[in-house]
């Protein structure tokens, strides 16, 4: 699981302006956190 959300961060860098990097990664997180939480891992 680990390893798979640092390449999925990686990848979002790499999408999104710099300048929005903090908006991208908190609804990666708040997305990311909902499939966990219903057991989408």
């Amino acid at each position: 699981m680990g390893a798979q959300e640092s390449i999925m961060r990686a990848a979002i860098a790499g999408m999104v302006p710099i300048d929005r990097h903090g908006s991208a990664y908190g609804i990666f997180n708040s997305a990311y956190e909902k499939e966990c939480e219903k057991g989408g891992r």
